[in-house]
């Protein structure tokens, strides 16, 4: 039980640390915080898949098929749509 738990306070912590990054430094705000919320949202589909089919496959078939799917949020939200986030400050020039 403590497993989804604290995939909730971690999920909740880096949805808190991108929504500060994006407001600070995002020239596309509005794009950035709908790929957050998209991305949020599947990865708790991943981590209530046991709840939705807990009559038809074992727990450990879930949340395995929720860790890969979290890892395929990762991939292709945050090292896609969000990786801009990541590079770092252009230069002033004097």
């Amino acid at each position: 039980m403590s497993i989804p738990i604290l995939n909730l306070l971690f999920g909740m912590g880096f949805v808190i640390w991108f929504g500060v990054n994006i407001f600070a430094r995002s020239a596309q705000r509005g794009i950035d915080f709908l790929w957050l919320f998209v991305g949020a949202v599947v990865c708790l589909i991943g981590i209530a898949l046991p709840a939705f089919t807990h009559d038809h496959t074992s727990y450990a078939t879930d949340w395995f098929w929720g860790v890969i799917l979290n890892l395929l949020v990762g991939v292709c939200i945050l090292g896609g749509r969000l990786w801009h986030l990541f590079q770092a400050d252009p230069e002033p020039r004097q």
